[in-house]
């Protein structure tokens, strides 16, 4: 009997560390468990942080792409290239408008103080005339309006008009160098791409176009 009473005490034992085993490892599965639930929370922290970054850079690129690309578009090369139709405004050697007359001559020192243009041929003095009557234009000649300058519109139009807008203003002036549409569908889009609020551009424009004779 007192060898049964020992088994029994050792088991008892044995069951009390167990229990004391259980509770220690059900202290530690707790602890775990908080410490994976933090560490999901910072992952997730850490994610979004990541996310935002990506946005960031990303944003980032995008406008210094748009602006290397306007610097692109305003480039006189490739306005050159890719709209040889306004290049001559810009370079200031455009036609000149029906009805404009010549820039007069002999309107300044030279004309009025025995130049070249004083005097006829053979010697004789031209007859004098008024400086006022000289430089007083015929009523029966037309003023023209001032040219307009193609460089200047196009950095207005870039100015004025969106990213967006302005790629489509060129890709529309670039199917009409293509010959992939016709004069008045460039000026319908031209007018819808400037809208209401910017007409003033779109006559500029197309003064422009009846400029080259497009």
């Amino acid at each position: 009997s007192s060898g049964l009473q020992r088994k029994n005490s050792q088991l008892e034992v044995e069951l009390v560390e167990g229990h004391q085993k259980a509770q220690q490892l059900s202290e530690e599965n707790k602890e775990l468990f908080k410490t994976v639930q933090a560490l999901r929370r910072q992952l997730q922290r850490l994610e979004g942080l990541k996310k935002r970054v990506l946005e960031s850079i990303s944003d980032e690129q995008t406008e210094g792409a748009a602006n290397e690309d306007s610097r692109l578009y305003m480039r006189d090369d490739y306005l050159a290239g890719a709209m040889p139709l306004t290049i001559a405004s810009m370079q200031g050697d455009l036609p000149r408008l029906p009805g404009a007359s010549a820039p007069a001559h002999g309107h300044g020192l030279q004309g009025l103080h025995g130049g070249p243009e004083s005097y006829r041929p053979g010697g004789a003095p031209a007859p004098w005339t008024s400086p006022c009557a000289a430089s007083a234009p015929l009523p029966s000649e037309p003023i023209a309006a001032a040219p307009i300058d193609g460089k200047q519109f196009f950095r207005q139009a870039r100015n004025s008009l969106s990213y967006e807008a302005f790629n489509e203003f060129l890709a529309n002036i670039k199917r009409l160098n293509n010959q992939q549409q016709t004069r008045e569908t460039t000026l319908e889009e031209a007018r819808r791409i400037f809208g209401p609020e910017q007409q003033h551009l779109y006559q500029e424009f197309e003064q422009l176009l009846n400029r080259h004779g497009a």
